[in-house]
């Protein structure tokens, strides 16, 4: 029963009997007080007044147990007792609900606003711009139009006036056009004045706001609400691009678009800073620097900020500006080693030994930026590009008349080797130090070094890490002063002749026709492969018909080859390379270990079987971009051709080459060979050409790498250390003093401390006064002057937190890298620097912060989206109270 009640009196009156037997009842009552006390206990719950009205209805539809100081009052309070189905989907929100709260759930109900972490400019920009349901606000204004004011004073209070502006352009049903102007503003709403001022005063009826103070507020909160915003579009396939080209059709005057410069997204920005870094890179062409190589560096990570630089289909072009920087970087310091005279061969030598530790990479980067030159960015990438080949063309005719002398000086082999000694002096070396070695060797047919980077350094992304071992760098393994093998092709540098000699293990007589058919037999008859296997094993070598299947991949045979644990020896042949070269020059190849079917198997069975691997070239190759016929000529090659008399004119661009070591045609007095990447023999060049004297071509790779799995625990010498990667690559300017058969690559002090450099630009460095010794490549850091010279080295505090010798002399170098580059690093050069591979980095840096982090404090940092290593060296002075 229900029973309305006057007042106090009329419920004492119509209270039942005492003891007497009733229905249910409830008295409704006009006060909100407390009932008297003698009458209370004839109710149940202590004689609570149970409240009913707004706030009770609200509590019950909301299951609050509180509600906000404005709900009850409100506008929307009243629209949602009358339409409680708006929060379909949102009831139960429970708890103490405020009156943010409350409208944001609403608004997501009734409008699709995602407010699920609270109302924000981004996603309100984002909803605005493909909703379609504006029109239904029109009766919802008729009917509760206080109810709107609520909504825009909602906006306004949580996300300011923009959030308003975007609320009424959406009304408007121009949703779209105001994140088309908010792109234009995330460029643009930062300028206080200039054309970017007059052309946002002009956007103000769109905006609908009046004040000049208030447009560019609101300019930069819709700007910076982008990014999210079109993440939030991207839903609708093709909306962003088609909102993206709308937007910059907007601004029509060249003086604003040329502003449009700092948008992060959109294609005019693209193409100016592509604009930017090719003027930047044309004034590098003409003026290297250390100058204009930071200009460039600037220009590059501006490039690298827009979004496009992630897009695949932009690929081609950031590879082009990174290899192009990359360039610049190199002519900016010492572009290679200058000539040498020691004797008439001694330009060989140290030029071999500078491509074998540079060349590769030069070659590497000028084939990759090397492309149209339409536009300001293609004309800069090629100034650059043709600044890099007159450099090269002119190393390789050095290298090729300095060649012909170590060839008439009997083919010394202190510094380098002859191709045919590699299989002795490296493989058989490599097994005779150790019994229970193994050893696959796998002749890469016609790679040059610049095809070797690659695959080396994709080897380092594998799970299970391949890379150079230590061996190269011990006392049997060194050979002359570099970091691994120089080893110099026969010549001509075509495969019947050099492939042979480096299977015979000795050089390919002159006018013998040769047949690659016949490396097996040379292979069994190589005295120093006859050595490696027991007693009833018949040395094997596989060419490409029993090593491959006809799909290309390594056949049964092969693998079970690889797999023989009786074996100490296996040679497999691999023709990928030399392959390509009969394509066209328009076709191009990225050289990595994954891209060839055979090698990815041989490498995972070689791992396997517990076998280090060496990895070989008969010869290298140029490539077909710069080759232009020079005649034709009886019984030529490519890039070779009978010298029939001594006599006979060599003209410029080729040299002669007679005697030991030389394989000419029969009656001929030797052969002569090109000397660049400039000329062919014969018609149309191919994708690339062999037999020449150019560096690429006679700078054969060979070097033994093995996988990072542990086996350096009994054999420290296959221990995997890091490729050599030139300081340059990482945008490093050094220089090589190539004059001297010691390693003397110098860190070279910074002109100046940069105030704000780039975050992807490392330390720029001018040469010290007073040169060093450098850290070994392949090994851990020796003590250097530097390293003595440090506060750190006797520091009670650094010697007990790092108590193995060995461990602080790496510790101090590492400090004295950063040190010498503003404290800042990229993180694969420090780890080259210290001679681990840059998949060790986080170990490597790991290690270091446990000495040199004291107490929580970071002295060292690693950003690993940056790719960077930081010095904090004021951290670092106070936890060891010393001055670096």
């Amino acid at each position: 029963m229900v029973v309305p009640i006057k007042s106090e009196l009329d419920l004492r009156d119509r209270l039942p009997v005492l003891g007497a037997v009733t229905l249910p009842t409830a008295f409704i009552v006009p006060w909100t007080g407390e009932i008297p006390v003698d009458i209370a206990g004839r109710f149940s719950r202590d004689g609570h007044i149970k409240r009913i009205g707004k706030e009770s209805r609200l509590k019950r539809l909301l299951n609050a147990t509180s509600l906000g100081d404005r709900i009850v009052g409100s506008p929307l309070a009243e629209h949602l007792l009358a339409h409680p189905s708006e929060l379909d989907g949102t009831t139960g929100i429970g708890g103490i609900v405020t009156f943010e709260a409350l409208f944001d759930r609403w608004l997501k109900a009734r409008f699709g606003i995602d407010t699920t972490g609270g109302l924000a400019l981004d996603l309100l920009l984002g909803w605005a711009a493909v909703d379609a349901r504006a029109s239904d606000v029109e009766p919802l204004e008729a009917a509760h139009p206080a109810l709107i004011t609520a909504i825009e004073d909602h906006l306004r209070g949580s996300l300011g006036e923009a959030g308003v502006v975007v609320w009424k352009a959406w009304r408007g049903k121009r949703g779209r056009g105001i994140l088309e102007l908010a792109v234009l503003f995330e460029a643009l709403a930062s300028h206080e004045e200039g054309p970017a001022f007059t052309w946002r005063g002009m956007q103000r009826l769109e905006l609908g706001v009046q004040d000049d103070n208030a447009v560019r507020l609101v300019a930069i909160q819709l700007g910076g609400a982008v990014g999210r915003a079109l993440r939030w579009v991207d839903q609708q396939p093709g909306l962003v691009r088609a909102i993206l080209a709308s937007a910059e059709a907007k601004v029509t005057a060249a003086d604003v678009r040329a502003l449009l410069i700092d948008s992060k997204r959109l294609s005019i920005a693209w193409k100016l800073r592509l604009d930017a870094l090719g003027s930047a890179l044309e004034s590098g062409a003409s003026k290297p620097s250390v100058g204009t190589l930071e200009n460039a560096v600037k220009a590059r990570a501006l490039l690298e900020s827009h979004v496009f630089f992630a897009d695949p289909e932009q690929a081609s072009i950031t590879r082009r500006a990174e290899r192009a920087v990359q360039l610049l970087a190199w002519l900016s310091g010492q572009p290679g080693p200058s000539p040498s005279s020691d004797t008439p061969y001694r330009d060989a030598e140290v030029l071999g030994r500078w491509y074998v530790e540079e060349g590769g990479f030069v070659d590497l980067a000028r084939r990759d930026a090397r492309g149209a030159s339409a536009d300001a960015f293609g004309k800069g990438v090629q100034a650059i590009v043709e600044a890099v080949d007159a450099v090269r063309s002119e190393q390789d005719r050095r290298f090729a008349v300095s060649l012909a002398g170590w060839i008439d000086a009997g083919r010394p082999a202190s510094q380098v080797l002859p191709i045919d000694m590699a299989v002795e002096r490296v493989a058989l070396r490599f097994l005779e130090g150790e019994a229970t070695r193994k050893l696959l060797v796998l002749l890469m047919d016609g790679m040059a070094w610049a095809q070797a980077v690659t695959i080396l350094t994709s080897l380092g992304d594998w799970a299970v890490p391949w890379g150079p071992i230590a061996w190269h760098a011990s006392a049997n393994g060194r050979f002359g002063p570099a970091t691994r093998p120089i080893v110099f092709a026969q010549l001509p540098t075509v495969t019947e002749v050099s492939r042979a000699a480096f299977f015979a293990g000795k050089p390919t007589l002159p006018g013998v026709t040769q047949t690659t058919a016949d490396d097996p037999k040379r292979w069994l008859a190589n005295k120093a492969v006859g050595k490696v296997e027991a007693e009833g094993i018949v040395p094997r070598l596989m060419l490409r018909g029993e090593g491959h299947t006809s799909s290309g991949v390594a056949s049964a045979e092969a693998l079970t080859l690889v797999r023989d644990p009786s074996r100490r020896l296996v040679a497999i042949v691999i023709n990928a390379i030399d392959a390509s070269l009969k394509g066209d020059t328009q076709q191009r190849h990225d050289w990595t270990a994954d891209s060839i079917g055979s090698l990815t198997q041989l490498l995972d069975a070689a791992r396997e079987a517990g076998r280090a691997v060496l990895l070989a070239s008969d010869h290298g190759h140029v490539p077909g971009d710069l080759l232009k016929s020079k005649g034709t000529f009886v019984g030529s090659g490519a890039r070779w051709r009978p010298w029939t008399e001594a006599s006979d004119p060599v003209s410029d661009g080729e040299v002669g080459f007679h005697g030991g070591g030389v394989w000419a045609p029969k009656g001929a007095h030797g052969v002569v060979l090109l000397a660049d990447d400039r000329a062919r023999y014969g018609g149309g060049a191919h994708a690339g050409e062999h037999g020449g004297a150019s560096l690429a071509e006679v700078v054969a790779p060979c070097i033994l790498i093995a996988p990072d799995d542990g086996r350096d625990v009994h054999d420290a010498h296959q221990k995997v250390t890091s490729l050599h990667v030139p300081a340059w690559w990482n945008l490093e300017v050094e220089t090589t003093l190539d004059s001297s058969p010691v390693d003397a690559i110098l860190p070279r002090r910074p002109l100046r401390k940069p105030k704000s450099p780039p975050q992807e630009q490392l330390a720029l460095g001018a040469l010290a006064s007073t040169p060093v010794t450098p850290l070994p490549s392949q090994t851990t850091p020796k003590p250097s002057a530097i390293a003595k010279q440090s506060p750190l080295e006797k520091n009670e505090v650094f010697v007990a937190r790092c108590t193995n010798s060995e461990e602080r002399l790496r510790v101090l170098a590492a400090v004295q890298y950063l040190v010498e580059r503003n404290d800042n690093a990229h993180v694969d050069a420090f780890c080259a620097a210290l001679g681990e591979p840059a998949w060790r980095a986080t170990g490597l840096i790991r290690k270091l912060q446990e000495v040199l982090n004291v107490d929580g404090y970071e002295a060292i940092t690693h950003d690993l989206k940056a790719k960077q290593v930081r010095l904090q060296r004021a951290v670092l002075e106070a936890q060891f109270a010393v001055k670096l």
